[in-house]
C-alpha cells in the first residue's frame, strides 16, 4: 500500500508498462510469480557458476605444477625437442648433481656447498645462478641439465616451497627419481619444514628418501659433509 502517492507518477519499465500510471498498475498474480521465478533462476545460475569457478580454480591451483609440466612437454615435442635419460655410464653425465635451491639459500650454496663439495676431486655441481646458459629458455636449461646430471641435490627449506621455479624443477626431478629409483635424489634439510606445507608428491618423496639434516651445532658439520659426499659419490 502506498500512502500520499502523487497520481501523476508513471511507470518507466518494463517496456509494456511504460507510461502506465502508477495508480492504474495492478499486476496479476501470474505476472508477480513470473518475476519471482526469473529472479530465482538468475540467482541460482550465478551461484552455480560461481561455485564451479571456485572449484575449478582450486583444482588448477593445486595441480598447477603438473599442468605446467605437461604443457612444457607438449611444447618441446612440437618443437622437436625430447629429452631422454642417459644410460648408467657415468662418462655420459656432465654434472654429478643438479642443485635445486631458492634464492634465499644462495649464500649457503656459495659459501658452504660449492666450497665443500667441488674441492673434492672429480665432483661438479650444476648451480643455476652460475651455470645457466645465457639466451636459452629457463625451462630448457632446467630440463637439459637435469638430464645430464647424475643425481639431484634438493636443498629443502620453507622458502623453497614458495619458489615457483623450484617447484617446477622438482616436478622434472621427480620424473628422474621415479624412473631411476631412490639413489638419484639426495635431500638436504637446511631447516625443519612441516610436512603439512608440502605437496602430496613432495611428502611422498621425503617419506621414501633418507634425507640429511644441516646440523645445528658446528662440531657436527664434518659428519654432515661426509654424508653428503658419500651420497654424491
Amino acid at each position: 500500500m502506498f500512502v500520499d502517492v502523487t497520481y501523476g507518477y508513471r511507470c518507466y519499465s518494463p517496456p509494456y508498462r511504460v507510461h502506465t500510471k502508477l495508480k492504474d498498475y495492478n499486476p496479476t498474480n501470474g505476472e508477480c510469480d513470473k518475476k519471482d521465478k526469473v529472479f530465482i533462476i538468475v540467482v541460482t545460475s550465478v551461484s552455480v557458476i560461481g561455485i564451479v569457478l571456485v572449484i575449478v580454480s582450486s583444482i588448477v591451483y593445486r595441480c598447477r605444477w603438473h599442468i605446467r609440466y605437461w604443457i612444457y612437454l607438449s611444447t618441446t615435442k612440437r618443437r622437436g625437442l625430447e629429452y631422454h635419460s642417459l644410460s648408467e655410464d657415468s662418462s655420459q653425465y656432465v654434472y654429478d648433481a643438479f642443485v635445486i635451491y631458492c634464492d634465499s639459500d644462495r649464500n649457503w650454496v656459495r659459501t658452504q656447498l660449492i666450497d665443500k663439495v667441488e674441492k673434492e676431486p672429480g665432483l661438479k655441481l650444476y648451480i643455476h645462478h652460475r651455470d645457466f646458459k645465457a639466451g636459452q629458455l629457463i625451462i630448457d636449461n632446467i630440463a637439459e641439465n637435469i638430464a645430464t646430471s647424475r643425481k639431484i641435490l634438493l636443498l629443502m627449506s620453507r622458502d623453497m616451497l614458495n619458489s615457483d621455479w623450484c617447484l617446477f624443477e622438482m616436478r622434472i626431478a621427480q620424473e628422474k627419481f621415479l624412473n631411476k629409483e631412490t639413489d638419484t635424489m639426495i635431500v638436504v634439510m637446511l631447516e625443519t619444514v612441516s610436512k603439512e606445507l608440502m605437496s602430496p608428491s613432495l611428502r611422498f618423496l621425503i617419506n621414501s628418501t633418507t634425507y640429511i639434516e644441516w646440523p645445528r651445532k658446528q662440531y657436527e658439520e664434518e659428519r654432515f659433509w661426509t654424508e653428503v659426499l658419500r651420497a654424491l659419490k
